[in-house]
């Protein structure tokens, strides 16, 4: 089949996303929506290609007219995808970071580390099929083989191989095996290795990329930054942006075509090469929609397809490019700074440097620089009574889907033009949060506090919330005040046990209790009744992470958090996990009382059923016990397993970070300290079909 050699950078969002999206999608109603148009690699099957974006896998069929899309909503794990090929029977197998290797098999995926198979190592970059069916895996610790029952592996003790730092995995017409290092190229006959390093032979560097056998068995070999060198089995060639047509010395991803072709694509656009003449297309001498490229294949019709950084799909029939962008949901772009609902339940997703997105329940609209120059990249937006939107950014603007009106030092009474925070309250006041006090604008008059003329505590106004009361409250980075409207009462940790000075959020709820996360860094989440402080981390809860970002309350006085390990509903003391791996910046609700986030990886929403909101947790794990605890040589998890079906675990550390995973279809793991790479706390997450549970251990 078309040989196709991805870029170590190029990553395929690919793994444990197709057979977990099909299992759970009609239980957890989430809806996501991410851009897509940064299509980081592809993949071609006879009418179907896979596309790997910044918001998980689409896959469109050609001939059908089609598009199928995989988000990440309920991955497994959050790890990059370096890496698919397809075997002689077209299974697709998959590399990700850290977690092994997965094969898709009739829409499961089954997954090979070091815990449960032969593979040397988690760490895997590359891999490939030989002409008898055996799957060759290049890792960080040597390369393992796997003939579908027998696995083999070959390191730099045991072989001629020349660094276990395995880049790359090729296989000529010959049967020849060929591994690109860190440290030289090796050729592995299935008897005899040989090793190209630059001291005996033309070699461009000995840190390899990335590697193409192309249809004459030629070998293309790509160092990092320095051009493409071509071995024909006794003469070495050098091919680079200054003694070819080559268009840049950073090249993405290499193919060759049916017609012998060597295609390389890169940061300067596509070139090919047909042993004599070269051919380049860029954004300015054709139709290619970017000169970023990412990967590239060919169909069955010997089309090119080329993925591009942040502008799709282009197609090359041989006389012209056509590029495809439907594949976008229509939001600007995948990471989402922060997000407000308006009071026609529009959702305004502010994107990282692409302007503001307005989705109003079937259609985004992007407002941009052409609107004003603060809207390119937002971090403040709040929406007001009136259906205004405000971004904070220079000062203050008001939007009202149209015309923009700026409020700043020079033209208002607003205390200065670095905002922290905007927010509407329930008489349509907008209160203000800057780094030089707070101001308050009634639609008329301008009121502002400072400590010069106020109890405030601290100038520095990170959040602002209020009670039944009509009592306000700031939290600051010198700590918490309230202001009932005369007097003013602040609380630091000198005079109190809140968890930390720096307070970044704060919300109030319908029972007057403030939560609020503290700490620059990762504190927990802090709790006030008024009368106790509670802070709840990692090491006396089941928060999962002590990265806090954002802080809700629903109209049902339910309290969300989201912060680095995804999203969460807190029940009591209890943290319910709803949305893992979705780093959340901010968290709103519609007035059907829908959850929507603004995330590293798009616009999350959650449907609301009558009564309940489903959550990742559509059925209880009974109780699981852990024991000894803590682990100090092997402990034993038990489960008890409702469903039945086979159960993954996944332990990490306090910062969110995956250890390992292991599976079991028993009702217990065995687990011992050689698992883990040093002592202290850590959390566990034990998940079947529809069930989710997690705990804490210790290893001493």
């Amino acid at each position: 089949f078309f040989k196709i050699t991805l870029m170590k950078k190029s990553l395929l969002l690919f793994c444990l996303l197709v057979g977990l999206f099909v299992q759970v999608q009609a239980q957890d109603k989430w809806r996501h929506f991410t851009s897509k148009k940064n299509v980081s690699t592809m993949a071609i099957h006879g009418s179907e290609i896979w596309l790997g974006t910044d918001g998980g896998v689409l896959v469109t069929d050609l001939n059908a007219k089609t598009v199928a899309q995989y988000t990440r909503i309920n991955w497994v794990t959050d790890q990059e995808v370096r890496f698919l090929r397809m075997d002689n029977e077209w299974n697709k197998w998959v590399t990700v970071s850290g977690v092994g290797v997965s094969k898709l098999v009739s829409d499961d995926w089954v997954t090979f580390s070091p815990s449960n198979s032969g593979l040397v190592s988690d760490l895997v970059y590359s891999l490939n099929t030989d002409e008898l069916g055996n799957i060759w895996f290049g890792t960080n610790k040597g390369v393992s083989k796997f003939n579908g029952t027998i696995w083999e592996t070959f390191t730099t003790l045991n072989s001629g191989l020349a660094d276990n730092k395995v880049t790359a995995v090729e296989v000529d017409s010959q049967g020849n095996m060929w591994f690109g290092s860190a440290n030289g190229l090796s050729k592995y006959d299935g008897t005899v290795w040989t090793t190209y390093k630059t001291s005996n032979s033309g070699i461009l560097s000995n840190k390899i990329e990335s590697l193409l056998i192309d249809l004459e068995d030629n070998m293309w070999v790509y160092a990092r930054d320095l051009g493409v060198s071509k071995f024909n089995g006794t003469t070495w060639e050098t091919y680079n942006e200054f003694n070819s047509g080559l268009l840049g010395n950073e090249v993405r991803s290499m193919a060759v075509s049916s017609n012998g072709d060597v295609w390389f694509a890169g940061y300067g656009g596509v070139s090919s090469f047909d042993g004599t003449l070269w051919k380049n297309f860029t954004e300015y001498n054709s139709n290619l929609s970017s000169n970023s490229v990412n990967a590239i294949a060919e169909d069955d019709d010997g089309n090119i397809w080329v993925a591009t950084f942040a502008n799709g799909v282009s197609k090359y029939d041989g006389i012209s490019w056509t590029n495809y962008d439907h594949f976008s949901s229509g939001l600007a772009e995948t990471v989402v700074n922060t997000i407000a609902v308006d009071s026609k339940d529009n959702i305004w997703a502010c994107t990282n440097f692409n302007g503001i997105s307005k989705y109003d329940g079937s259609t985004w609209v992007t407002y941009g620089y052409e609107i004003s120059k603060w809207f390119d990249d937002v971090f403040v937006i709040e929406a007001d009574n009136y259906g205004n939107v405000w971004i904070g950014g220079g000062g203050v603007h008001k939007f009202d889907g149209t015309t923009v009106t700026t409020y700043n030092v020079s033209n208002s009474g607003i205390v200065s033009d670095f905002i922290r925070l905007i927010k509407s309250d329930k008489h349509g006041n907008l209160w203000i949060g800057t780094e030089k006090g707070v101001s308050v604008y009634d639609g008329t008059n301008w009121t502002s506090y400072t400590t010069a003329n106020s109890g405030l505590i601290n100038n520095d106004v990170l959040s602002i919330a209020e009670d039944n009361e009509g009592n306000r409250w700031f939290g600051t980075s010198r700590g918490l005040s309230k202001f009932d409207g005369t007097n003013w009462t602040s609380f630091t940790a000198s005079n109190s046990d809140i968890g930390d000075d720096y307070v970044k959020c704060l919300a109030i709820d319908k029972n007057g209790v403030k939560w609020m996360a503290t700490g620059i860094g990762f504190n927990g989440l802090t709790v006030f009744n008024d009368t106790t402080w509670v802070t709840y981390t990692v090491s006396n809860s089941s928060i999962g992470s002590d990265e806090v970002n954002t802080i809700t309350i629903s109209e049902k006085n339910e309290v969300f958090i989201g912060g680095g390990d995804g999203v969460k509903r807190v029940n009591g003391s209890q943290f319910e996990l709803i949305l893992p791996h979705a780093y959340t910046y901010k968290i709103d609700f519609d007035s059907k009382g829908n959850v929507w986030l603004g995330a590293y990886i798009g616009v999350f929403e959650l449907l609301a059923d009558p009564g309940v909101i489903t959550t990742f947790e559509e059925k209880q794990l009974n109780v699981a016990h852990f024991y000894p605890n803590p682990l100090t040589g092997s402990s034993v998890l038990k489960f008890k397993n409702a469903s039945s079906t086979e159960a993954v675990l996944r332990v990490q550390n306090v910062s969110g970070k995956t250890v390992f995973s292991k599976t079991s279809t028993s009702q217990e793991f065995v687990l011992h300290k050689s698992d883990f790479n040093t002592n202290g706390l850590f959390i566990y997450t034990i998940q079947t079909e529809g069930e989710l549970l997690s705990g804490k251990l210790m290893v001493e």
